[in-house]
């Protein structure tokens, strides 16, 4: 036989047409075919035959997703859809992550943060001043410095900067003021004496003394920092110096066109042109990759 669970009145629970309980609740709903049914003091989840597989003294914080935020004495606990205990009723807050960045829970005792997964487990002691998480990893604050660790609690940067962010293959850091880039194996890329970093799709623009350069994501320095400028035209990279002549460079670093011309043109045809005075007329430049 099939069974029905339903809800009627929206607060009373029923199984094929029979009332489960002598009296209504205040609040009902279903999760995935299981009902949750709560008042002010107490909890009570049925499973799809309407069997009872979860019944707390609780309140009912929140539910997010297919779970459930309850509350004793004022201290936080969380439980699945199912009847679960995931988390203990010992934290002053829980947050769940509902926008899908990662399988963690982020929680709070005493002022401090920690993480904890979906199946209860730890992933970062209650011991942080702070707690971001991001689609690479978790960012921390301890003692007003920042650090960051995986989501299986491994450490990937010692909370050492006062601010970090996470790219795509690096992580660029910044110590009093100045820049620099490490590994998310905790190696140091780029040494943090930098002005400015700027990630790009070609490598890292760093600036130091008005001056700029790039490096490549594993730290191989491919423009030498001596230009007052560096752009990026399809596979080249063109840079001019402080006395504004120009000069063009491949991707992986090699010289191409010397840094001593006006200007350099690339035309729809795909030819290059130079001129080396202002006043001189453009002529083509067979580049030699």
């Amino acid at each position: 036989m099939e069974h029905k669970l339903e809800i009627r009145r929206k607060s009373a629970v029923f199984l094929n047409g029979r009332p489960l309980s002598s009296y209504e609740f205040d609040f009902t709903q279903i999760i995935k075919d299981y009902i949750l049914a709560y008042n002010s003091k107490s909890f009570t989840i049925y499973s799809p035959s309407g069997i009872v597989v979860a019944y707390k003294n609780y309140e009912v914080v929140s539910v997010v997703s297919d779970y459930i935020v309850v509350q004793e004495n004022g201290l936080k606990g969380l439980f699945s859809y199912d009847g679960n205990c995931i988390l203990p009723t010992r934290f002053d807050t829980i947050t769940l992550n509902s926008n899908g960045i990662s399988n963690a829970i982020i929680v709070t005792s005493n002022n401090l943060y920690g993480v904890y997964s979906y199946e209860g487990k730890v992933i970062l002691p209650i011991e942080f001043n702070y707690v971001f998480l991001t689609p690479e990893g978790i960012k921390v604050q301890k003692d007003g410095l920042c650090g960051a660790y995986s989501y299986y609690g491994k450490l990937i940067l010692t909370p050492n900067f006062d601010s970090i962010d996470f790219k795509e293959k690096l992580i660029i850091v910044n110590k009093n003021g100045l820049y620099g880039a490490y590994s998310y194996e905790n190696f140091e890329i780029i040494p943090t004496i930098f002005y400015s970093i700027s990630y790009t799709i070609n490598g890292l623009k760093v600036w130091k003394d008005n001056l700029c350069g790039l490096y490549s994501f594993e730290g191989q320095l491919i423009i030498p920092i001596k230009f007052t400028s560096i752009s990026f035209i399809n596979d080249t990279i063109l840079v001019q110096e402080d006395n504004l002549l120009f000069g063009l460079y491949s991707k992986f670093g090699k010289l191409l066109i010397p840094v001593f011309y006006y200007d350099i043109l690339f035309t729809s045809s795909g030819c290059t042109e130079v001129k080396k005075g202002k006043n001189d007329p453009y002529v083509p430049y067979k580049i030699q990759y």
